[in-house]
């Protein structure tokens, strides 16, 4: 694993950034990057949904890992919940970051491979694992 990836949840809406640059640029996807020398993937997802979004996160879980196109590696993919920050993307590689309900990913220009991997998580379900009665 060489990068990781971080899914964001919050009011039945998925977190994600709009690429400046290549690869995929012009493309949405999840939060995430290389992961640094000595450093853990959940650090690297913390670091990089920090430098990308603003936001302050903590990792609940990892979700799987999905191989990347372009290097053939694995990314390793974590659900992430928002603890602190600003939503203010401040890289020149993030265009924009924005909450996009779930019903409406599949209309958004995305990598297939990331598209694939989130249609295969029941979303609403990682939001609200318990299956309280305010999910409604």
């Amino acid at each position: 694993m060489i990068s990781s990836l971080a899914v964001i949840l919050r009011d039945r809406k998925v977190l994600l950034i709009k690429r400046g640059l290549e690869p995929h640029k012009g493309h949405w996807c999840p939060p995430g990057g290389v992961i640094d020398m000595g450093e853990s993937p959940e650090e690297a997802t913390v670091r990089e949904v920090k430098e990308e979004t603003g936001l302050d996160v903590s990792v609940k879980v990892k979700l799987g890992e999905v191989l990347g196109p372009i290097t053939d590696r694995y990314l390793g993919v974590f659900l992430c919940a928002v603890e602190g920050g600003v939503l203010e993307p401040s890289l020149p590689e993030v265009s924009d970051a924005r909450w996009f309900p779930y019903e409406e990913l599949h209309r958004l220009k995305m990598p297939p491979f990331i598209m694939e991997f989130l249609v295969t998580l029941n979303l609403r379900e990682l939001e609200n694992p318990s299956g309280s009665p305010n999910e409604g």
